[in-house]
């Protein structure tokens, strides 16, 4: 078997302020959301819609009672927005919105989900349900124990809640909660990200956790996350994408997986550093660009320029020598990816190893198909000196050393 492994520094590759509409600093980018050809930001100061790609925005919040929109969601063709004053629908892309709020006895709406033609909102004193587009609402809390909703989820027919109590969950579209706690920590769920089969649960100072059994259990996935106050992880907001999990968090940036958890890279080069307010509080993904809502304006960045362990080009003429090329990460850009060529589909394993032999990081452990892919590393927290990357690929294994200068 022949492997290629190339380390490609990123230094150049950035996040780009967006300076209109949402983008200055001085907005608190709360939601975003993308239908059809628009994507809509929801600040502190109103709602913005974007139909370029973000290029430009125009204010769209002829009706709103109130600027701050907290939540954002898609319905069939109808966009709704959730405030510190109830619901409102708009079903002309923004242009008119009109206050949805019979039935609803809490104005503070944190979150939405769609699921099966049923809206759910949560609430700061639980969450109500709309079975005919948000023409009235009933609230739905048997069985929540804690009653301060933060995010909502839907998967596989299955409906959770992220409280400040941990994670409920219903299988009856709400008629009934239980806890599904198993395995996280009693803490405060602020954000859910759905992948397939797994979901991810973002928390208030313990990192990421991740379920693959429909929320009956639920383990860490931090590996490679780090976080600024005092190593406590943050994780305000979550999105998937095509198999790439993205994180935002409290005061560190923006973090990627595309191993569904096993490892992140930081992918936050131009938000920090390059922002005072290195806060991201929402994240959403229109069809080639990623777009980051943070405590001081918009960013977006080409998904492209975003590694993870991504399939990128089917070998065409394969050379069976091995060939290693490497960018080690530097002081200025402590962010570099790990490229690799698989002429065949085999388990790869890559991890980092101090001049010990003591293992320090994973990076990948997964069954790869044939062909060309990248993983971010972030180096940030390792300090100065030489570290070993190893990598096996069935029988086939490649170790090279590479120096960290501070």
């Amino acid at each position: 078997m022949g492997i290629t492994v190339l380390f490609v520094n990123t230094a150049g590759a950035q996040w780009t302020s967006i300076k209109s509409g949402p983008g200055g600093s001085a907005f608190l980018i709360w939601s975003l959301a993308v239908s059809g050809g628009n994507i809509y930001a929801g600040t502190g100061s109103g709602i913005f819609r974007s139909a370029d790609s973000g290029a430009s925005w125009t204010a769209v919040d002829s009706g709103l009672t109130t600027s701050v929109v907290m939540s954002l969601a898609v319905s069939g063709g109808t966009i709704l927005a959730g405030t510190d004053s109830g619901i409102f629908l708009s079903a002309n892309n923004g242009t008119i919105w009109t206050a949805i709020d019979s039935g609803l006895t809490n104005s503070g709406i944190t979150c939405f989900v769609v699921s099966d033609g049923a809206i759910f909102a949560g609430t700061k004193s639980g969450i109500f349900l709309s079975a005919d587009n948000g023409t009235s609402w009933t609230a739905i809390d048997s069985g929540l124990t804690n009653i301060r909703i933060w995010c909502l989820a839907a998967s596989g027919g299955t409906i959770y809640a992220g409280t400040s109590g941990g994670v409920f969950l219903s299988a009856n579209n709400g008629t009934s909660w239980a806890a599904a706690d198993s395995g996280l920590p009693q803490t405060t769920v602020w954000s859910f990200a759905v992948s397939g089969n797994a979901i991810f649960a973002g928390t208030d100072g313990d990192g990421v956790y991740l379920s693959t059994d429909n929320g009956t259990s639920w383990s860490p996935a931090n590996s490679g996350l780090s976080g600024e106050r005092a190593g406590s992880l943050y994780i305000w907001c979550l999105a998937a994408s095509n198999g790439r999990i993205f994180a935002g968090t409290d005061g560190d940036g923006i973090y990627l997986s595309a191993n569904n958890g096993s490892s992140w890279g930081a992918v936050d080069s131009g938000i920090s550093p390059g922002l005072t307010n290195s806060t991201v509080l929402s994240l959403a993904v229109d069809g080639s660009t990623v777009f980051a809502g943070t405590g001081g304006g918009l960013y977006s960045r080409p998904l492209a320029e975003l590694a993870g362990v991504l399939h990128r080009t089917q070998p065409g003429a394969i050379s069976q020598a091995v060939h290693l090329t490497v960018n080690p990460p530097g002081r200025a850009c402590p962010n570099t990816t790990i490229e690799f060529f698989l002429p065949h589909s085999d388990r790869v394993l890559i991890g980092i190893y101090d001049l010990s032999g003591r293992h320090i990081k994973s990076l990948v452990n997964e069954y790869l198909s044939a062909g060309a892919y990248g993983v971010p590393w972030n180096a940030r927290s390792m300090p100065s000196g030489y570290y070993s990357v190893r990598m096996q690929a069935g029988t086939y294994s490649l170790v090279k050393s590479v120096p960290i200068v501070r």
